[in-house]
């Protein structure tokens, strides 16, 4: 360390130029460094089910549990595999080792059940699932009326207003709605009017799979066009489903789908609650891109909801945030600021106490920012983030910056009241707190 101290003094331009390089690169650094809540990070993990309703436990272990176990292990880089059979259904936890890429062990994992999907009963359902923490969603809210009903109404309007407008946001990766119940159309046959009019009732449900589908019939030349030519019509509701024509009636008229069926339209059995101060919501959860910045997201999301604000009002709706990172990350990069400028204040204090030096005041007092917009700048270039963890980091390294300034410069101070000169006293003195200074700082 002393030998960079000669060359500092020997070299004042240069490490003046260098300092203000600094300065101007991890400002520039600090303004444009992703804000997270912690880091990003693959989970080396990945959850395998397997469903097959109606069988027991044992069969599940016999016939499914064992197959999946042997597929999984055959995986490359697999550490360990946990696997618990249960209600009909086999849960598998693969474990990986760290740095594998999930995407790619997604697949791999993929691949490897496909293979012995032939050996398993007919019926099973596998899936597989991997994730990280890009997965958690950045900001949550719940959109309810003022009477705390969450009707299907308020989730229609949810899906075809607020989710094509926050889906197009910029590195907005998905918009996730829960809480409400998904309309559904029930057809119930009737057996005594399908007898009736001489239909039976696969030839009922043929006649209905055969009909609401839009299917290419081909192209057409108009003049220097050419067209798409589209045979069929898409269902838009359940009259129309109602209306179909399934035969002719004996009398010569048609037979109509509501003619031997009830075909009736409600809100589909609920597979998730939501609720806002104990009342009914519609709760919508947004999750960013690995690229985007968490703090600019949430942001452009809340203006987008001040934005939407009038036309929820209309409805009778309000969206209410229950859940934002961002101010998470803001108190905590307030935090850092606030420890930073306490203790370069409580280093200048006790520096111009003790040492009674102007200069050597100043010298502390340059040199603990200077050393943060380093930091900085080397978080930028190795791609790292200011999230919980690097954030901690730098607040412990203020508190260490300050005790290094403190003892390099009243060792200095010491050896200047020897009477010796300057350059030898400030080489003489890092000499010999320099090792100390530079063990515990790399402890640290």
């Amino acid at each position: 360390m002393f030998r960079l101290a000669q060359l500092s003094l020997r070299n004042r331009a240069v490490v003046a130029l260098v300092s203000l390089g600094l300065l101007v690169g991890g400002a520039l650094s600090m303004t444009s460094l992703k804000q997270e809540l912690i880091p990003s990070l693959d989970v080396p993990m990945a959850l395998v089910t397997a469903t097959n309703p109606g069988v027991t436990n044992e069969l599940m272990e016999q016939q499914l549990a064992t197959p999946l176990e042997t597929a999984i292990e055959s995986v490359p880089g697999v550490d360990s595999v946990q696997v618990t059979s249960v209600n009909s259904a086999v849960f598998a936890i693969a474990e990986f080792e760290y740095g594998t890429d999930m995407d790619l062990a997604n697949q791999k994992l993929t691949t490897a059940i496909s293979k012995i999907a032939a050996r398993l009963p007919s019926g099973v359902e596998t899936n597989v699932l991997t994730g990280s923490m890009d997965d958690m969603p950045i900001l949550q809210f719940a959109v309810n009326g003022a009477d705390g009903a969450a009707t299907a109404d308020v989730g229609h309007l949810v899906n075809d207003v607020l989710v094509p407008r926050l889906s197009r946001l910029a590195n907005v990766r998905s918009v996730d709605v829960t809480g409400y119940a998904a309309e559904r159309v029930t057809v119930t046959p009737r057996p005594a009017d399908l007898a009736r009019f001489g239909v039976t009732l696969s030839q009922f449900n043929d006649l209905l799979s055969d009909y609401g589908l839009s299917l290419p019939a081909g192209t057409v030349a108009d003049g220097g066009l050419t067209l798409s030519v589209q045979a069929g019509n898409a269902l838009a509701s359940a009259d129309d489903l109602a209306g179909l024509p399934l035969a002719q009636s004996p009398d010569g008229g048609v037979v109509r789908v509501e003619d031997v069926a009830d075909v009736t339209q409600a809100p589909a059995a609920a597979t998730s609650y939501s609720r806002l101060d104990g009342a009914n919501a519609v709760s919508v959860s947004i999750t960013k891109t690995p690229a985007g910045n968490t703090v600019e997201v949430s942001e452009t999301v809340r203006d987008t909801l001040e934005e939407m604000a009038g036309v929820l009002a209309d409805a009778g709706l309000e969206a209410t945030v229950v859940f934002d990172q961002a101010p998470m990350i803001e108190r905590s990069i307030d935090g850092l600021s606030e420890e930073g400028l306490l203790g370069l204040g409580f280093a200048v204090v006790v520096i111009l106490l003790f040492l009674f030096s102007v200069r050597s005041t100043l010298v502390s007092a340059v040199s603990i920012p200077l050393s943060l917009l380093a930091a900085f700048v080397a978080l930028k270039g190795t791609g790292e983030t200011l999230n919980i963890l690097t954030l901690g980091g730098l607040t412990i390294a203020i508190g260490r910056v300050v005790d290094d300034a403190i003892v390099v410069i009243e060792n200095i101070k010491r050896h200047l009241s020897y009477g010796e000169a300057k350059h030898d006293a400030i080489v003489g003195a890092v000499k010999e707190v320099g090792g100390a200074v530079a063990s515990s700082t790399i402890c640290t």
